[in-house]
Protein backbone atom coordinates (compact mmCIF):
# COMPACT_ATOMS: atom_id res chain seq x y z
CA UNK A 1 0.00 0.00 0.00
CA UNK A 2 2.88 2.38 0.77
CA UNK A 3 4.32 1.94 -2.75
CA UNK A 4 0.94 2.68 -4.31
CA UNK A 5 0.65 5.93 -2.33
CA UNK A 6 4.16 6.92 -3.35
CA UNK A 7 3.35 6.30 -7.02
CA UNK A 8 0.20 8.41 -6.75
CA UNK A 9 2.18 11.30 -5.27
CA UNK A 10 4.86 10.93 -7.94
CA UNK A 11 2.16 11.01 -10.61
CA UNK A 12 0.75 14.25 -9.21
CA UNK A 13 4.20 15.82 -9.08
CA UNK A 14 4.83 14.89 -12.72
CA UNK A 15 1.40 16.20 -13.74
CA UNK A 16 2.08 19.59 -12.21
CA UNK A 17 5.72 20.06 -13.22
CA UNK A 18 5.94 19.81 -16.99
CA UNK A 19 8.98 21.40 -18.62
CA UNK A 20 6.93 24.20 -20.20
CA UNK A 21 5.18 25.13 -16.96
CA UNK A 22 8.38 25.46 -14.98
CA UNK A 23 10.27 27.40 -17.66
CA UNK A 24 12.02 30.22 -15.78
CA UNK A 25 12.25 32.23 -19.02
CA UNK A 26 8.49 32.20 -19.60
CA UNK A 27 8.07 35.99 -19.54
CA UNK A 28 10.98 36.61 -21.89
CA UNK A 29 8.59 35.29 -24.54
CA UNK A 30 6.11 38.06 -23.69
CA UNK A 31 7.64 41.17 -22.12
CA UNK A 32 4.30 42.97 -21.69
CA UNK A 33 2.40 40.00 -20.25
CA UNK A 34 0.99 40.00 -16.75
CA UNK A 35 -0.15 36.37 -16.96
CA UNK A 36 -0.47 33.50 -19.39
CA UNK A 37 -3.58 31.30 -19.36
CA UNK A 38 -3.43 27.73 -20.66
CA UNK A 39 -6.14 25.30 -21.73
CA UNK A 40 -3.94 22.28 -20.89
CA UNK A 41 -1.96 21.29 -17.80
CA UNK A 42 1.14 20.89 -20.00
CA UNK A 43 1.28 24.67 -20.64
CA UNK A 44 1.30 24.41 -24.43
CA UNK A 45 2.63 27.76 -25.71
CA UNK A 46 0.85 27.18 -29.02
CA UNK A 47 -2.46 27.39 -27.15
CA UNK A 48 -2.08 30.28 -24.71
CA UNK A 49 -4.02 33.43 -23.87
CA UNK A 50 -1.62 36.26 -23.05
CA UNK A 51 -2.99 38.84 -20.62
CA UNK A 52 -1.15 42.15 -20.85
CA UNK A 53 -0.32 44.21 -17.78
CA UNK A 54 -3.50 46.01 -16.64
CA UNK A 55 -5.72 43.64 -18.66
CA UNK A 56 -9.35 43.91 -17.61
CA UNK A 57 -12.36 42.24 -19.23
CA UNK A 58 -13.88 39.07 -20.64
CA UNK A 59 -11.78 36.18 -21.92
CA UNK A 60 -13.77 35.92 -25.16
CA UNK A 61 -15.75 33.14 -26.80
CA UNK A 62 -12.80 30.85 -27.52
CA UNK A 63 -11.35 31.09 -23.99
CA UNK A 64 -14.60 31.26 -22.00
CA UNK A 65 -14.44 28.44 -19.41
CA UNK A 66 -11.29 27.02 -21.06
CA UNK A 67 -8.35 27.91 -18.76
CA UNK A 68 -7.02 25.13 -16.55
CA UNK A 69 -3.71 26.75 -15.55
CA UNK A 70 -1.88 30.07 -15.47
CA UNK A 71 1.60 31.42 -15.03
CA UNK A 72 1.62 34.81 -13.30
CA UNK A 73 4.49 37.30 -13.61
CA UNK A 74 6.33 38.03 -10.34
CA UNK A 75 4.79 40.97 -8.44
CA UNK A 76 1.53 40.67 -10.42
CA UNK A 77 -1.97 39.68 -9.36
CA UNK A 78 -4.33 37.70 -11.60
CA UNK A 79 -8.00 37.82 -10.66
CA UNK A 80 -10.45 35.45 -12.37
CA UNK A 81 -14.26 35.40 -12.22
CA UNK A 82 -16.77 32.77 -13.18
CA UNK A 83 -19.09 35.22 -14.95
CA UNK A 84 -18.34 37.64 -17.79
CA UNK A 85 -19.19 40.77 -15.80
CA UNK A 86 -16.49 40.04 -13.18
CA UNK A 87 -18.96 38.56 -10.76
CA UNK A 88 -19.79 35.12 -9.43
CA UNK A 89 -17.15 32.82 -8.01
CA UNK A 90 -13.76 34.54 -7.82
CA UNK A 91 -10.12 33.43 -7.41
CA UNK A 92 -6.86 35.38 -7.15
CA UNK A 93 -3.37 34.17 -8.00
CA UNK A 94 0.07 35.73 -7.82
CA UNK A 95 2.03 38.45 -6.03
CA UNK A 96 4.90 36.00 -5.57
CA UNK A 97 8.56 36.73 -6.17
CA UNK A 98 8.96 34.09 -8.90
CA UNK A 99 6.86 33.11 -11.91
CA UNK A 100 4.37 30.65 -10.49
CA UNK A 101 2.27 28.03 -12.24
CA UNK A 102 -1.23 27.71 -10.83
CA UNK A 103 -3.28 24.65 -11.79
CA UNK A 104 -6.89 25.68 -11.27
CA UNK A 105 -8.15 22.21 -10.33
CA UNK A 106 -6.29 22.66 -7.04
CA UNK A 107 -8.49 25.67 -6.35
CA UNK A 108 -11.80 24.28 -7.62
CA UNK A 109 -11.72 26.64 -10.61
CA UNK A 110 -10.80 24.46 -13.60
CA UNK A 111 -12.78 25.36 -16.77
CA UNK A 112 -14.66 28.12 -14.89
CA UNK A 113 -13.00 31.46 -15.76
CA UNK A 114 -14.93 33.87 -17.99
CA UNK A 115 -13.44 37.25 -17.08
CA UNK A 116 -10.13 38.49 -15.74
CA UNK A 117 -8.15 41.39 -14.38
CA UNK A 118 -4.36 41.37 -14.13
CA UNK A 119 -2.32 44.12 -12.46
CA UNK A 120 1.31 44.48 -11.43
CA UNK A 121 2.80 46.52 -8.60
CA UNK A 122 6.05 47.43 -10.41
Amino acid sequence: MHVKSLLMVLGLVLKYTSANCSDSQVFERCQRCCALLFSTHECDYNDVLRLKINANGVLGAIWDNSPVAAVVRPQCLLELWELKNQSGSHRTFGLDGLPMIYHFDRYGFEHMASSAKCTCIN
